[in-house]
């Protein structure tokens, strides 16, 4: 049954969306550059990686409009197969992993994103003389937002390339229109003028520096007034994870008590799991015992995806600064408790605390 939980945030992440996106929409137009920038400066090497696998519409989509209607170049070294929620986990000394070559420039393994995230790193850039300027993990085909974050495979490989001194983005969108090339494009074209106006500058250099990265959001592309909103119409934000989320990861006794079972399931299956514990889901997030986060530039607020599985989000791209490391600068508190001048009990004995009458 382990299939069913990326198909809950594939659920989860579907807003008010119809059949096609118009012409419009796939033609956003590049933001013009001032005559006196060196275009070759400004043309990265890009590894694409991901965790739904290399063969999946979003990652192929970008690969080919990165190539085709960029001066970036790029390869594809992705996972055989779909490898969702498993986060930064590794499998050592496990020799043979079946791996191909299927088309110019994509490659893949069998195998989890960490792995084959390095595979592309020490194997394949090398082989091919391509040394990445920039990794990009995605597009995912889910939000990876706030707590989330952790059990994200797409921001697995995006960190372990953090790890190793590159600057790197995980890129996700709400959209479950998985197969749709038109919706695959308007992801795409937003990534790519997400590159080209404010990741490179002028110069050429990068915003994010070596171990840098970025976790990106794109709303599910979506119609208004019977039309879907252009590419430029939707908005940059600058953000932070945070941790509002669409929903919360909870174990039931009964797997029937969760309100994502009947969302999920046929009837039947539904009434299978009834009786039964195990890991599924609980919504609002809050209701799975997670703390509120009410800060307004938290990633999931700023989307406005926390009022429940099926809210239409806004047209704001959320964009959060990440680094590799779970560091944190100590609190006062940390920093007193381990100075040498901190008066303890003798002889290591700790204070007895006063009777309470």
């Amino acid at each position: 049954m382990r299939f069913f939980f990326p198909t809950l945030m594939l659920i989860l992440a579907t807003a008010a969306t119809t059949n096609a996106i118009p012409d419009a929409a796939a033609k956003a137009e590049d933001e013009s550059l001032s005559e006196d920038i060196d275009l070759d400066k400004r043309c990265l090497q890009i590894l694409l990686t991901n965790d739904d696998g290399y063969d999946t519409t979003f990652i192929k989509t970008l690969f080919k409009e990165i190539r085709d209607n960029t001066c970036h170049d790029a390869i594809i070294v992705a996972p055989m197969l779909g490898q969702s929620l498993s986060s930064g986990s590794a499998r050592f000394y496990e020799p043979n992993l079946p791996m191909a070559n299927p088309e110019d420039g994509v490659y893949f393994l069998d195998s989890l994103p960490f792995v084959t995230l390095l595979f592309g790193l020490d194997i394949v850039a090398p082989d091919n003389n391509f040394v990445p300027d920039f990794v990009i993990s995605g597009p995912n085909t889910a939000y990876n937002v706030g707590h989330g974050t952790i059990n994200s495979g797409t921001v697995g490989a995006t960190v372990t390339a953090l790890s190793r001194g590159l600057p790197a983005m995980a890129v996700s969108s709400g959209s479950t229109f998985i197969d749709d090339p038109i919706v695959a494009t308007t992801i795409a074209k937003l990534t790519i003028k997400l590159i080209d106006t404010k990741i490179i500058k002028d110069n050429g250099d990068l915003i994010i520096g070596e171990g840098k990265g970025l976790n990106v959001n794109i709303p599910t592309p979506r119609k208004m007034n019977g039309d879907y909103v252009p590419v430029d119409d939707f908005e940059f934000k600058l953000t932070k994870v945070g941790a509002a989320e669409q929903f919360g990861p909870k174990f039931f006794s009964d797997l029937g008590d969760s309100p994502a079972t009947e969302l999920l399931f046929e009837p039947d299956l539904a009434e299978f799991f009834r009786g039964q514990s195990g890991m599924a889901v609980d919504f609002p997030y809050t209701a799975a015992g997670y703390p509120l986060d009410a800060d307004p530039d938290s990633e999931a607020n700023a989307l406005g995806i926390t009022a429940g599985p099926f809210t239409d989000p806004n047209f704001v791209v959320t964009v959060s600064p990440i680094e590799f490391t779970y560091e944190t600068p100590p609190s006062d508190d940390i920093k007193e408790a381990f100075e040498e001048k901190r008066k303890r009990p003798k002889n290591g004995k700790k204070k007895k605390k006063p009777k309470r009458a």
